[in-house]
């Protein structure tokens, strides 16, 4: 039986047409040789987008991934509570992202829009008591590629030396109904004196590895990071 044409015949013969005929080689053969070249292409820009980058992977209820760019950040002793937490420095800025896990009741109704937003104001009162000169700048419900929660950014310290934080509570589940751990992912800048071209550069790593977090430790084959 003859092989159905891809092509219909007025477009011409196809490429493996062609280099089968040039090189008289069955045009099944040409066929696979080009399947393996595509496969090693694509392999070839895998690499190639994650030279430079390391990816955390943290196991548990819920399971979560990130990625950071070696040359700006680096992974750090974790503190109390934190199950990752990559920084970095430079003259004028230092950036830290953590993550770790919160546990919350169960709750009946829109966890992200109904008990996390009362959860985010009791601990923002703490927060208070805690941080010199804190204000709150936003919150509101937010949401990472496809994983969804509830952020608020807030400052503290004087001025020449203030810091900007971000946290985001997001929810594996958001229909659960029962008692379950949101992560709980922090981004801190911190400047002191005029930023360079340098510091800007740790300031967007430090953004792009907030923006690579993925509930689950696979990650997808082009990973974003």
């Amino acid at each position: 039986m003859s092989e159905t044409p891809l092509l219909r015949p007025e477009f011409g013969p196809t490429l493996p047409d062609l280099l089968s005929r040039r090189f008289s080689v069955p045009r099944r053969v040409i066929t696979v040789v080009g399947l393996i070249v595509l496969v090693l292409i694509v392999a070839g820009i895998k690499v190639g987008l994650s030279i430079g980058r390391a990816t955390i992977g943290v196991g548990g209820d819920p399971s979560f991934s990130l990625v950071y760019k070696t040359h700006r950040l680096h992974k750090a002793p974790l503190r109390a509570g934190e199950l990752a937490r990559v920084q970095g420095r430079t003259t004028h800025v230092f950036v830290a992202l953590t993550a770790r896990r919160v546990a919350l009741p169960a709750f009946r109704g829109d966890v992200i829009g109904g008990q996390l937003p009362i959860y985010v104001t009791q601990y923002a009162d703490r927060l208070q008591a805690q941080l010199p000169q804190f204000t709150v700048s936003d919150e509101g419900k937010s949401r990472i590629g496809t994983a969804e929660g509830y952020d608020i950014g807030y400052q503290s310290g004087p001025k020449g030396h203030r810091t900007y934080w971000r946290e985001l509570f997001l929810v594996s589940d958001p229909e659960k109904g029962a008692a379950q751990n949101v992560v709980v992912l922090r981004l801190r800048q911190t400047f002191s004196g005029r930023t360079n071209a340098r510091d800007q550069a740790l300031v967007q790593a430090g953004k792009q590895a907030y923006q690579s977090f993925r509930f689950g430790t696979g990650r997808p084959f082009f990973s974003p990071g």
